[in-house]
C-alpha cells in the first residue's frame, strides 16, 4: 500500500517531470537515483551504473542519443549505431554488422574518460566503412 504520493519534481537534476517517449511507460524496476537524473521515461530502465554511466558519457558526446530496451537488454541508439552492454562488453551493432566485446565494460568504468575516447575512435573508424 502507498502511504503518500510526493511530487519529486522539484528533486529531479532538471527541475522537470519525467516525460514518456517512444514507446511508452514499461518499467518494471527503477531507483531514486534514476528518479533524480531521468529526463524520459526509457532512462528510468537501466539496470546498473555502469549503463548509465556509458549513456550518460555517450550523451554528453552525441547528439540524439536515444535508450531502448530489445531482449532485456537497454542499448543506445545514435548516427545509425546501436551500442549495448552484454556479459561484461560493450557491444556494437551498424546495420546486420555485429561488433562483439568492442571494449570490457570494467576498463570503461575504471577510466571513461579515456573510454570514451577509444569508442569514439571505434565509432569514428565504423562511420568510414
Amino acid at each position: 500500500m502507498v502511504k503518500e504520493w510526493r511530487d519529486i519534481s522539484k528533486d529531479n537534476e532538471s527541475k522537470q517531470t519525467i516525460k514518456p517517449k517512444g514507446y511508452g511507460a514499461k518499467v518494471s524496476y527503477t531507483n531514486l537515483f534514476l528518479l533524480k537524473h531521468s529526463e524520459v521515461i526509457p532512462e528510468l530502465q537501466f539496470k546498473s551504473e555502469d549503463a548509465y554511466r556509458l549513456y550518460h558519457e555517450l550523451k554528453r558526446t552525441y547528439d540524439k542519443v536515444e535508450v531502448k530496451e530489445d531482449r532485456g537488454i537497454v542499448d543506445f541508439s545514435f548516427a545509425g549505431l546501436k551500442v549495448f552492454v552484454e556479459n561484461g562488453y560493450i557491444n556494437m551493432e551498424k546495420g546486420h554488422n555485429k561488433h562483439n566485446k568492442v571494449m570490457v565494460l570494467s576498463e570503461f568504468e575504471k577510466r571513461p574518460t579515456q573510454g570514451i575516447k577509444v569508442l569514439k575512435e571505434y565509432i569514428d573508424g565504423l562511420h568510414e566503412e
